[in-house]
């Protein structure tokens, strides 16, 4: 006998999709909209976490939940950042699998239908899809492919992954390509509230206890471009500087005291601690006003060596910047082009 959709709705979840809000009334339809109208919806449950949002996401999401029962469950909270929305998602979630959407995201809806019919079977701690970004401005999709070097459908060790310079050759699991096994990250780690950029630890904290991942070619998340207050903004990583050192920090610090193995380590530090350096680097060299700010960088960063010296880190104009102290960081485009240097 077939099940009905109320049974459905009770019984075991496949996959957890953990929607951070915060003043996202004018996607939330859209976000969850594109999970709940797969044919399989009733397999996955929607938690929106409404982060204190000062528009009208609270009662959107609130009617989002009235139209599809229990699979949707709304968390009302005080503002406290991206990283406390993850944390509030995760103690909420129950099914088999977790991911997380933002909120002014969406999901290809066919993939996604895909994705929770091979959840249904699959067992790895960790499965990744691709993604495109969508930018407002046009409309245009621009497809993202970070693990073509892995075959579909084949586990692998995730350690061996972290090893080889070719499976990651830019991205490991991000939040955009990753479903993981709940149990992997239920009750492991707090990411820090009150922050943006958190997005890097999520990263980091999440793979710590991952020993297998997959990967299938579906091009699931729609990763949304175009807000003006998006973390990724220029502007945004001005104004928000330090809270990206502070994030950064972290990461140095669980780098060198988090319960991993050797590859995992080795894998934050190449693949999110050394881009998140040179991304400081770059707001602090090229945007700050004066070289107060790098030069307290400099000085926090130099104790420790193995980061600071790091190939990728100590470049010829870096080394420049350190031996004036950080005097010339303003003009450090027009340094370049003198010497006719292209990097650094």
């Amino acid at each position: 006998m077939d099940k009905t959709n109320s049974e459905l709705n009770s019984g075991p979840k496949v996959l957890t999709v953990i929607v951070p809000a915060y003043n996202v009334s004018e996607y939330i339809d859209r976000c969850v909209g594109s999970v709940m109208s797969a044919p399989s919806a009733s397999l996955v449950e929607t938690v929106i976490v409404n982060d204190g949002s000062k528009d009208d996401t609270g009662s959107k999401a609130a009617s989002l939940a009235g139209t599809f029962g229990e699979n949707v469950v709304v968390i009302d909270k005080e503002n406290g950042g991206h990283g406390s929305t993850i944390n509030a998602g995760l103690r909420a979630a129950h099914g088999k699998y977790v991911r997380i959407l933002d909120g002014d995201d969406f999901v290809n809806t066919d993939d996604f239908e895909r994705l929770v019919g091979i959840l249904c079977r699959e067992s790895a701690d960790v499965v990744l899809t691709d993604y495109s970004e969508y930018h407002a401005e046009d409309g245009a999709t621009v497809p993202r492919r970070y693990y073509e070097k892995m075959e579909s459908g084949v586990v692998y060790d995730f350690d061996e992954l972290c090893r080889g310079e070719t499976a990651f050759p830019e991205w490991g699991p991000i939040l955009a390509t990753a479903a993981f096994r709940l149990e992997v990250l239920k009750d492991r780690f707090t990411l820090t509230e009150r922050s943006y950029y958190i997005d890097m630890e999520f990263d980091a904290y999440s793979v710590e206890a991952v020993k297998s991942a997959v990967y299938y070619p579906l091009d699931v998340y729609r990763y949304y471009i175009g807000r003006a207050d998006q973390s990724i903004n220029q502007n945004s990583y001005v104004r928000n500087f330090k809270q990206h050192e502070n994030v950064l920090f972290k990461l140095i610090e669980y780098y060198y005291g988090g319960a991993m193995t050797e590859p995992k380590r080795n894998y934050i530090l190449k693949k999110l601690v050394i881009p998140m350096v040179t991304a400081q680097y770059v707001i602090l060299i090229n945007y700050m006003k004066s070289g107060k700010e790098y030069r307290a960088f400099e000085k926090r960063l130099s104790a420790y060596p193995e980061i600071a010296n790091h190939p990728a880190v100590a470049t010829k104009m870096k080394r420049f910047h350190r031996a004036t102290r950080g005097i010339f960081v303003k003009h450090d485009s027009l340094i370049k082009k003198a010497a006719g240097r292209g990097n650094g």
